[in-house]
């Protein structure tokens, strides 16, 4: 995911002609690239799910950028900015969705998996019972079940980037 984020930020920040004339993709690269090499893998999913990642990447490329002290009013300086800010959002969601799609089918066998797993406990709970008190212990189990997909995806992705993060290594 690393090396998606970093490919995709340097694509978005050198993409405009300004901003690419203050900094070089070399300079985006190495900032971004030692940035994200400072975090580790949980700090990483944890900031790039909070939008704190795209936030401190901009935060440091700005900085770079009003160091060489490029000659331009205000206005526009500030309105370039911006638009490093909103460059490197749509490279860190890029590279992010990058990986995402294409880890489909992990994805997908990880949403079979935990659906088997919670299956598979329904069922053991519901056998230990019988008669009218089975059929309420059901009933119990599928109003839970029906309110489990609500906040699956968030800890299926967090549980992908952290299993992602374990096999890229």
């Amino acid at each position: 995911m690393r090396l998606q984020i970093i490919e995709e930020v340097v694509d978005e920040v050198s993409s405009n002609p300004v901003i690419s004339g203050w900094i070089k993709k070399d300079r985006v690269r190495a900032i971004t690239a030692s940035y994200l090499n400072s975090l580790t893998d949980e700090e990483l999913i944890e900031k790039s799910t909070t939008d704190q990642l795209a936030i401190e990447l901009a935060a440091i490329i700005k900085t770079e950028i009003r160091s060489s002290n490029p000659v331009v009013g205000p206005d526009e300086f500030e309105a370039v900015l911006n638009r490093v800010d909103t460059d490197v959002r749509m490279g860190v969601a890029n590279g992010i969705c990058e990986v995402t799609v294409s880890k489909g089918e992990t994805i997908d066998i990880l949403f079979g998996k935990i659906d088997g797993e919670l299956k598979h406990l329904a069922n053991e709970t519901v056998d230990k019972y019988s008669g009218e008190v089975a059929d309420k212990v059901t009933k119990r189990l599928d109003r839970t079940m029906a309110a489990v997909p609500c906040g699956l995806p968030v800890m299926l992705l967090t549980g992908f980037l952290r299993l992602m993060f374990g096999l890229m290594r």
